[in-house]
């Protein structure tokens, strides 16, 4: 390979590039956004995901693995944080009338405001039930997620390792990034390094990659004004040729992945790798941006929680008059246990002050810190 062929290359066709049994690499968002879809479309993803490991097609590296255990309970904590919201709007009309508006009298008029604010109320009441069932059902996750069992077993083929120590990898992205060079140039996180890190992971493995991802890498492709995307930035095409021997790159988007696979997709599927496509940045709020605008709380101790405190902690709530069955879990950073997070939605504002006074109580110096919801705060 002449040493001028890197900067002449072009994104090629992926149909040609994938019947060149080229390598598929899902980038974490991809994974993740079964988690804003059908049933359906998971089912279909799945069969796609399976059918690729099993022909040794599918390479999961460790950044994505990672990425998308961390980030699994946040994306579930804040559908469920939604579904509180909804809840919380429901509007509960006065029972009677006459509650406020005392001169009320009986007349056709009266009677028939009344028969409709018991409508009302009923609807409201049976639309609360079917929330409340929606939110047991993604609280369930938390414990048990079948596909979270799912992407473990597919790891268990095509798991990709880091090929050096993560420390040295976040070195050379954090020195590149400095440098102004892609990718993660365009992160606003506390550690940009993660985009370079898998870009990094999937050069060594020196064949034909096709990346597929929700399209929201901004330095790492250029998109029109309509957001579609035009092709990728030819200074990582050029690396990707150089590093690799003469490889080459290709990104694709869900929906164009899937479909050209299954081509008969039915058309539930198709609307929802559509949304897929169309969001931008998947930017997932952590646990403390989450608590300061919805009812969580995160406890953050001095030491690793372990699952002991998160059990003492929901007997805490129980003990404290909580009739409905609170959730409390461990959320993980790089691995380990990092807080105890607990919904508080189903808590009145003494309870709220009583359950976190028992449990400042309980830890006795270990607490670091509680992140309170804004309307709970206390003084």
């Amino acid at each position: 390979m002449k040493t001028y062929e890197k900067y002449f290359n072009y994104q090629p066709d992926f149909k040609k590039i994938f019947e060149d049994v080229a390598i598929i690499v899902p980038d974490t968002n991809f994974l993740l956004a079964a988690y804003q879809s059908r049933n359906v479309t998971i089912d279909e993803v799945k069969k796609v995901l399976e059918g690729l490991s099993r022909n040794n097609r599918l390479v999961i590296p460790e950044q994505v693995v990672l990425e998308f255990s961390k980030n699994r309970q946040r994306v579930i904590l804040e559908q469920i944080a939604n579904i509180d919201d909804e809840m919380n709007k429901i509007y509960n009309p006065q029972k009677e009338m006459k509650a406020f508006m005392p001169a009320a009298e009986t007349s056709t008029e009266i009677i028939d405001a009344q028969e409709k604010r018991d409508d009302l109320f009923n609807a409201s009441q049976e639309y609360r039930k079917s929330l409340k069932k929606v939110k047991e059902k993604i609280l369930a996750l938390i414990n048990h997620d079948e596909y979270f069992e799912f992407i473990k077993e597919l790891c268990r083929k095509s798991f990709y390792p880091y090929s050096k120590s993560k420390d040295i990898l976040r070195e050379e992205g954090l020195r590149r990034i400095s440098l102004g060079i892609k990718p993660g140039t365009n992160e606003n996180k506390s550690d940009p390094t993660g985009d370079y890190i898998i870009w990094s992971e999937i050069m060594t493995l020196k064949q034909n990659v096709i990346f597929v991802s929700n399209d929201q890498k901004k330095d790492w492709i250029h998109k029109n004004n309509k957001n579609q995307q035009l092709g990728v930035d030819q200074t990582l095409l050029s690396e990707f040729f150089s590093v690799t021997g003469g490889k080459y790159f290709v990104h694709v988007t869900p929906k164009e992945f899937i479909k050209f696979l299954v081509p008969e997709l039915e058309k539930s599927i198709e609307e929802d790798l559509d949304r897929a496509n169309r969001i931008v940045e998947l930017d997932i709020p952590d646990i403390k941006s989450i608590s300061k605008i919805r009812s969580f709380w995160e406890i953050v101790l001095n030491r690793i929680p372990r699952i002991e405190d998160a059990k003492a902690v929901e007997k805490i709530i129980i003990s404290s008059g909580v009739t409905n069955s609170p959730l409390v879990f461990l959320t993980y950073e790089d691995e380990k246990a990092h807080s105890i997070v607990v919904d508080s939605n189903d808590m009145g504002e003494n309870e709220v002050d009583l359950i976190s006074k028992k449990i400042l109580n309980h830890f006795s110096g270990e607490t670091a810190f509680i992140f309170y919801p804004n309307t709970f705060a206390l003084k």
